[in-house]
Order: structure tokens, then C-alpha cells, then sequence
């Protein structure tokens, strides 16, 4: 009846609004709610009639509100369905129920409400689990101890890194202690001078 009031087709909104491919279903005991209420809810069962009827169990059929309940709970883990409803009963009932993503029509846009808190507990379960079993582990075995880590020392040079020495240092260090006037004596003039020594004495 929202989406009549708001002249919002479902049809085309809800893909746009889910960015998916969506398929819109009501059921059988929904239909049967609308036609007793009568023309005043012709409208919406105009529009209804248009979708496909998801198939109850319910013989004899049950208010609006009970069969959706027991579907929603019957296909609770299958994360594609979207229930909407503009219905307060209804949106309560399906809030204690995890998992149950929920649409509405407010404000002439399709909505989605936030999570229920049976939804985030729900999430959360597996997280206290992992913390019990863990408190668990401790008051058993006691705190586990951390592996202890070798320090390492320092490091040497890279040998790769390491420069050698080159033999024109050594030349030059022999230079500097003779004076910057004096030379090394080379085998040849080492023999000249000895033989000049001789023919003086």
C-alpha cells in the first residue's frame, strides 16, 4: 500500500535499489489477507497479484503476519531473501530473528533497517566462542610462553665492501719520510754510488 501511496514501482526501484537482479514474491496466505479486507486494500492487491506466489504450507491459511514469520524462519540462512514490510508487528517479530535483512518505504524511498540486535549477537557469537575456548586454554595449561628471540650481534664489515689497500700508498708513505726533495735509490744508481765510494778510497 506504501509503494501505491508513494507511486514507487517496486519493479523497477528494487533492482536499482539492490543493484541486483531481484525477484518479488508474496504468498498465498498474504493474497487471501487482501481480498477479505476488501476495497480498501484493493490497490495493493492489485499490484501483488503481479508477483510471483512463493508456496506455504498453510492449510487453512494464516494471517499475513504468522506466514511470514514461519517463512522467514523456514529460510533464514538463505541470505537472499529481503523481507518487506510496513507492518510495526510484523517488523518486530522479524527482528528477533538473525540474519532477516528488513525493507521499508519511508520518506518516498525504499529503505533498508539497520541490523537487529538479535543479528549482531548472532555475529558476534563466534568471537565470544574463540575468547571462551581461549580463557579455557589458560586456566588449564596456564599462559603459554612467547618463544624467545636470539639477539643477534653486530654485524663485521662486508668483505665485498672493504677496499684494498693499492701499492702506490706504500710508494708514497716512503716518499714522505725521505722529504719531497729525496728520492728512492733504484738498484742502478745503488752501484754507481758504491762504485764511486771504491775509486775515493
Amino acid at each position: 500500500m506504501a509503494a501505491l501511496q508513494n507511486k514507487i514501482n517496486l519493479r523497477e526501484q528494487m533492482p536499482k535499489y539492490l543493484n541486483a537482479e531481484v525477484h518479488i514474491r508474496v504468498t498465498a496466505c498474504v493474497l487471501k489477507e487482501l481480498e477479505k479486507l476488501g476495497s480498501a486494500l484493493y490497490g495493493a492487491l492489485h499490484i501483488c497479484k503481479q508477483f510471483d506466489v512463493e508456496s506455504c504450507p498453510h492449510k487453512p491459511v494464516r494471517t499475513a503476519v504468522e506466514c511470514i514469520k514461519h517463512m522467514a524462519r523456514r529460510i533464514k540462512r538463505k541470505m537472499t531473501y529481503f523481507f518487506a514490510t510496513q507492518d510495526n508487528e510484523l517488523t518486530e517479530a522479524l527482528k528477533q530473528i538473525p540474519g532477516i535483512p528488513i525493507l521499508f518505504i519511508k520518506y518516498n524511498a525504499i529503505l533498508i533497517d539497520r541490523p537487529s540486535e538479535a543479528t549482531i549477537q548472532e555475529v558476534e557469537k563466534p568471537k565470544n566462542q574463540l575468547l571462551e575456548v581461549n580463557k579455557l586454554k589458560r586456566a588449564v595449561f596456564g599462559e603459554a610462553e612467547k618463544p624467545k628471540r636470539k639477539r643477534k650481534g653486530p654485524k663485521g664489515p662486508n668483505p665485498l665492501s672493504v677496499k684494498k689497500k693499492k701499492k702506490k700508498d706504500h710508494l708514497t708513505s716512503v716518499h714522505q719520510e725521505l722529504g719531497p726533495n729525496e728520492k728512492t735509490a733504484t738498484p742502478k744508481r745503488r752501484r754507481r754510488r758504491r762504485k764511486e765510494r771504491r775509486e775515493g778510497q
